[in-house]
């Protein structure tokens, strides 16, 4: 996180075990649901009434887990003293081993920012132990989330263990703009839109911009460029939209007025002076 720029990130920890072992409790689909919903909301006294339709002996871990978050050592401290079965407790002395094994990693990052949550249930079907999830301010969704999948990779003919995250680059750049953070001086910034074939061709001409010091990048979404594309290209700081096609046609932004090029003679430009056609596409974009 330390490259992104930004000063405050929190690294958010768990493991499903808890809350999994809690809705496994429940009598029936609905009842699971109903307590699930509570937990998602962190609305004690929600959680406290769907878990009354569960037996009395996780009665207090359901209403225990929307309070089961903060620092790390007080989280693991305040969960080892409610009765777990012995999956569970296994679970928790797992996290506190990680947690001590990754300090001396995450901890100079992140400026010890590292909170547990026991009570998280998005990706409950997904995650098979622990899951973490990095938070920025000034992004409303997590700039990265991963964690243990176990069961994924089975689906695709080999049983194996497995950890993996995503970045989200969208939700690093909105807590970016929040915190203040300027693009660099100079740079030239180029958002490429194409269909069809036009995407592979998109693709490389922005790796190659990429590769002379450029921001570049492709509309993955396939945005109508009249409706979405000029607002998404300026709220994601690109100061050159450029639609590829065949037929020369000039299309208003929000950035100003960015034409319908023909891949091939931009090809041509990048083979000679890459600066050169960055700053014409600006002039493109952004007529004086």
């Amino acid at each position: 996180m330390a490259t992104t720029g930004l000063e405050h990130v929190r690294l958010d920890v768990g493991h499903v075990a808890p809350a999994k072992w809690v809705l496994g409790q429940a009598p029936d689909a609905l009842a699971r649901e109903k307590l699930k919903t509570a937990l998602s909301r962190k609305d004690k006294a929600a959680v406290a009434k769907a878990a009354t339709a569960l037996p009395s002996t996780a009665r207090e871990a359901a209403e225990a887990l929307p309070r089961l978050w903060g620092p790390a050592r007080d989280v693991l401290d305040r969960a080892r003293h409610l009765k777990w079965p012995h999956e569970v407790e296994v679970a928790l002395g797992e996290l506190a081993d990680v947690l001590a094994a990754a300090g001396p990693l995450v901890e100079p990052t992140l400026h010890d920012e590292v909170t547990i949550d026991l009570g998280e249930v998005r990706g409950f079907e997904y995650y098979t132990g622990i899951r973490f999830a990095g938070w920025a301010d000034g992004a409303a969704d997590a700039i990265v989330r991963g964690g243990r999948y176990d069961e994924l990779v089975g689906r695709y003919g080999r049983a194996a263990k497995a950890t993996g995250f995503a970045v989200d680059i969208e939700a690093i750049a909105t807590a970016q703009r929040a915190s203040g953070m300027a693009p660099p001086a100079g740079a030239t910034s180029v958002l490429f839109h194409a269909e069809g074939k036009q995407r592979q061709v998109a693709h490389r001409l922005a790796r190659a911009l990429r590769g002379k010091g450029f921001r570049a990048a492709v509309d993955l979404a396939h945005r109508e460029h009249k409706q979405g594309l000029p607002a998404y290209g300026k709220g994601v700081g690109f100061d050159v939209i450029v639609e590829l096609g065949r037929a020369p046609k000039a299309i208003e932004t929000t950035t100003g007025k960015a034409s319908k090029l023909d891949a091939a003679a931009i090809e041509r430009a990048l083979a000679g002076d890459a600066a050169a056609l960055a700053q014409g596409l600006r002039r493109i974009a952004c007529p004086s």
